[in-house]
């Protein structure tokens, strides 16, 4: 082995030096260059997910106007509902009525055929008499 002189080694270390610094340097433009990619990779993702982030608020406000157009026909139900209640009632009191109405004429002919079973009765004994 040969002996280096003073010189060689502090040239030798310089080189080495001067190496290293320039693999560091690409090390630091290999971290930039990471760095920047993945914020553009990060801002990527942050608009894919504003852009579903869109999606869901506009089917939200679809569900939102079928909510509404569903309460809609509800009130149109209830009123609905509330007019056949009243029809219901309209129709109780009529045949209440028609049913009071049904009992007099009832009882109106059950006199009559009492009347006429009573002179019916009376005329056949005269006529049996006679």
């Amino acid at each position: 082995m040969a002996t280096r002189t003073v010189e060689e080694r502090v040239t030798f270390l310089e080189d080495k030096v001067a190496e290293n610094a320039l693999g560091i340097e690409g090390l630091r433009r290999a971290v930039a260059d990471l760095a920047t990619r993945m914020d553009e990779g990060f801002a990527a993702v942050a608009r894919r997910f504003e852009v579903v982030d869109q999606r869901f608020e506009a089917i939200d406000q679809r569900f939102e106007a079928i909510d509404r157009r569903f309460e809609a026909i509800d009130r149109r139900f209830e009123v609905m509902d509330q007019r056949f209640q009243a029809m219901d009632q309209r129709i109780d009191a009529l045949h209440e009525r028609l049913d009071r109405g049904f009992q007099r004429m009832f009882g109106a002919q059950i006199a009559i055929l009492i009347a006429v079973l009573g002179a019916l009765t009376t005329l056949l004994a005269a006529v049996l008499r006679g």
